[in-house]
């Protein structure tokens, strides 16, 4: 089972399994958790590809939970929607704009879109396409070897992440009601 155009871990999973097969002495070192409304057919994917030992897939959190569980990770993981051949991807998941929040690194995996774009300029994002899979399983190894410098390694980019506050969008927008 796979959307090729759907938001899922698919991606990460091969990264994960390639990962696993070309740093396998960093393997036990990597905990991957996900959580949220994810289709059983994730755990599918992660029991065929054999990486079930690196990745726990649980059900939906309530907020504050899932706030904390955000809190507690090193490192988050951002899926993009991805587009039909031809086509960019034009959605902008609410996800961007909370983890940008978080002021950690946030692993995104998508195409070249608005959402790509903000993550990889916001000094966070560590970010990918889809069939980059050695680039996946290699960014895995590097922030497991440089988990205690990960706060030296990606510093947040506060001038250009302020820009997506609720607050400034809000005046962004009554301005230009106003001006109309």
């Amino acid at each position: 089972f796979f959307i090729p155009t759907s938001r899922c871990g698919y991606y990460l999973f091969r990264g994960i399994a390639r990962f696993k097969e070309k740093y396998p002495q960093s393997a036990p070192l990597l905990r991957v958790e996900i959580w949220g409304n994810i289709a059983p057919e994730n755990q599918q994917q992660v029991n065929a590809l054999d990486i079930a030992d690196l990745v726990t897939i649980e059900g939906y959190r309530e907020r504050a939970a899932s706030r904390a569980k955000l809190d507690a990770c090193d490192v988050l993981f951002l899926p993009l929607e991805l587009a039909k051949p031809g086509y960019k991807p034009l959605l902008i998941p609410g996800k961007v704009f909370e983890y940008l929040q978080t002021g950690k690194p946030v692993l995104t995996i998508g195409q070249d879109s608005d959402a790509y774009d903000i993550m990889r300029r916001s000094g966070i994002g560590i970010t990918h396409h889809p069939d980059d899979i050695e680039g996946i399983a290699d960014s895995l190894q590097m922030l497991i070897q440089a988990k205690a410098e990960l706060a030296k390694r990606f510093v947040p980019d506060q001038a250009y992440i302020a820009q997506f506050h609720f607050k400034v969008l809000t005046q962004q927008l009554a301005d230009l009601f106003e001006t109309l």
